[in-house]
């Protein structure tokens, strides 16, 4: 019996450190920011907000970050975000276009195309709330995190 007590402890051990060890996100706030574009080279209308911090919905389902821009700005509503570190893009709502490019250019380049329309974040605080701001004017585009 003594034995059997053991090892089921040491079984419930290694459940919840194995649990632990590969979500790394248990009672962890997500991060809430809201992403701003300013002189972004596109036209008015319809955009998305995809990347790996939502599994690339470019807005044509459930969980996509719409934005609509307006003489090159505009702001989405607030994202949580559970990584500090992702990379995203901004398309035409439902696809996969990025009309902004060339004009402007991401800090990241895309593994498919080899062009740089995707953005990367680094070291994103979690449990923070803030704004992340691209601004299109530069080449490539500037990116600003305040919270």
């Amino acid at each position: 019996m003594k034995k059997l007590l053991i090892l089921l402890s040491l079984a419930a051990v290694v459940m919840f450190a194995g649990c632990a060890e590969n979500a790394l996100l248990h009672n962890i706030d997500a991060a809430v920011y809201t992403f701003e574009l300013v002189n972004f080279p596109a036209d008015d209308g319809d955009y998305a907000i995809p990347g790996d911090f939502n599994g690339w919905n470019n807005g044509d389902g459930e969980g996509g970050v719409p934005i609509t821009l307006t003489d090159g700005a505009g702001t989405s509503e607030e994202v949580n975000i559970t990584v500090s570190t992702f990379i995203f893009s901004i398309t035409e709502l439902g696809t996969y276009n990025r009309p902004w490019y060339p004009a402007t250019e991401g800090n990241s380049v895309d593994g498919f195309s080899g062009d740089s329309w995707n953005f990367q974040i680094e070291d994103l605080v979690l449990g923070t709330r803030g704004t992340i701001t691209i601004d299109g004017s530069t080449v490539p585009a500037t990116i600003t995190v305040s919270n």
